[in-house]
């Protein structure tokens, strides 16, 4: 019976490479269509999220990475919270408990799927499939926090903009935005790029493969998009920033300045917590 089980788990294994293989060297038209063919399987979805083998692991690796954001952002039982890139509810599963309502969005409905499934014992979440456009479906000014965090790396520059304007958008004004990318300004980063590189030398290079920013590009897109950046950080091949959108009334620059110090000082204790983020 061992040995069947054993034969049965090897076969099943290798069922799961073809189909992470498969993703990789079809030409899809769009990174939605890679992400809902990866959320048809859970286990390979799990996988592809963060290496989890299974539900336990990605619970365990789940619950540090929330623990961190909920320190790192200060949130806090009266925040209304949203995921964007969401995936399989990895970090939202264990972060929904820790604020009032936690909304999660991603561009795979499968995905979502699997979310729905892993976080139905939980009565404060809302799940939404977002359409190619990556515009979000909430009101201007909805939330208290919104973070994406190991997303950016697989959209394009253009998407990440629009990200920025829409987090911009439906944020409260006074509220907090985090957000990270490959960083290819550190040695770190720019190892993880001749890897990729080579990895797809002289072969298609799937939409959803690891792309890299530098600080500088970051920065511009988020101050374009109307974004106030409290920290820009740099820990390992990260790119981390932290944002908060100014109320339209606050125009004196004195009142911004004092505003935007005031927010930093109750923020920067707590930010080491966010330097090894997985």
């Amino acid at each position: 019976m061992y040995g069947i089980r054993r034969i049965f788990t090897k076969v099943k294994n290798k069922m799961l490479e073809q189909r992470l293989k498969k993703v990789e060297s079809d030409k899809w038209k769009h990174s939605k269509e890679i992400w809902e063919n990866i959320g048809k399987d859970e286990k390979s979805a799990f996988k592809m999220m963060d290496g989890s083998q299974s539900e336990e692991e990605l619970q365990r690796k789940g619950r540090v990475t929330a623990e961190k954001i909920v320190k790192g952002l200060a949130i806090d039982k009266t925040h209304k919270v949203l995921e964007i890139g969401c995936g399989v509810g990895r970090i939202g599963r264990e972060l929904a408990p820790q604020c009032k309502e936690w909304f999660g969005v991603d561009i795979s409905s499968t995905l979502i799927k699997i979310t729905k499934k892993r976080m139905a014992h939980l009565n404060n979440v809302q799940l939404a499939v977002l359409d190619k456009s990556f515009k979000l479906p909430f009101p201007d000014d909805t939330f208290d926090r919104v973070y994406c965090h190991v997303v950016l790396m697989h959209i394009q520059n253009e998407d990440m903009y629009t990200y920025f304007q829409e987090i911009k958008r439906v944020l409260k004004p006074k509220c907090i935005a985090f957000y990270d990318a490959f960083n290819l300004n550190t040695e770190d980063g720019w190892n993880r790029f001749l890897w990729e590189y080579e990895q797809y030398k002289g072969k298609y290079r799937p939409m959803h493969r690891s792309r890299f920013t530098t600080p500088q590009e970051i920065r511009r897109y988020t101050e374009k998009a109307g974004l106030e950046i409290l920290f820009l950080r740099e820990p390992i091949f990260w790119v981390e920033v932290i944002a908060t959108k100014l109320p339209d009334t606050m125009n004196k620059d004195e009142e911004r300045i004092s505003f935007l110090n005031n927010l930093r000082k109750g923020l920067e204790s707590n930010l080491y917590v966010l330097n090894d983020i997985q």
